[in-house]
């Protein structure tokens, strides 16, 4: 990965949104996926009832800013690389399990994402 984009993302809220202070970065299929400074997210979109065992923020912050940057362009990574929404959504199950999230939490946030297709076209 080039030298200006980071793993861990650092992070500001607006009153409304988390914003990257910092690129975040991931390599998927070959090309690279750079999310830019000053995007804006939600973080994790965790309805009430299941807050208790997911949070807003936590150690899968970078998967679910990639994710929300590719649910944004709807799919468009790169000039030349498209990926569809299953591919972004198991992106971020991958990006998960790497950056430390358990595999059942990681499970259940991606069967949450997969559950609701309407959220393609949210952005």
């Amino acid at each position: 990965m080039p030298n200006t984009c980071h793993d861990n993302p650092l992070l500001y809220f607006d009153g409304r949104f988390w914003v990257t202070w910092r690129p975040v970065c991931c390599v998927w299929n070959g090309a690279l996926i750079e999310v830019p400074a000053g995007f804006r997210t939600d973080l994790a979109t965790v309805p009430f009832p299941f807050t208790a065992i997911s949070h807003r923020y936590g150690p899968y912050n970078r998967a679910v800013i990639i994710h929300d940057f590719i649910y944004a362009q709807l799919g468009r990574v790169a000039d030349d690389v498209t990926m569809t929404r299953k591919e972004a959504d198991d992106l971020m199950y991958r990006l998960m399990i790497q950056d430390g999230t358990p595999r059942w939490k990681a499970w259940a946030m991606w069967a949450a994402v997969r559950a609701n297709p309407q959220v393609w076209n949210r952005f």
